[in-house]
């Protein structure tokens, strides 16, 4: 399902957006504009869902997922407080 959403501007930056998008052979402002915002969109949405390791530090983080080292005392302590409160 299709909605609006509208955005304010003056003159000259609606006449520099409809150039940029004449000059890609886009046919509508809009068509630009959404264009440019989901593409950003994506971009941001990557950057904060994904993790990137370089190197050993992959191999390591592997490594400590699939081998952990025990839980210390203040992580005993933790889970302790977390099952009288209730928290799973």
């Amino acid at each position: 399902m299709a909605t609006t959403l509208n955005i304010r501007c003056d003159e000259d930056y609606k006449m520099k957006v409809s150039k940029a998008a004449a000059l890609q052979g886009i046919p509508s402002i809009s068509e630009y504009i959404k264009g440019l915002v989901e593409q950003d969109a994506d971009k941001v949405i990557a950057r904060a869902t994904t993790l990137t390791l370089k190197g050993d530090v992959f191999d390591r983080f592997m490594d400590a997922i699939e081998s952990p080292p025990a839980p210390n005392e203040a992580l005993l302590q933790a889970k302790a407080r977390a099952e009288e409160l209730g928290i799973e």
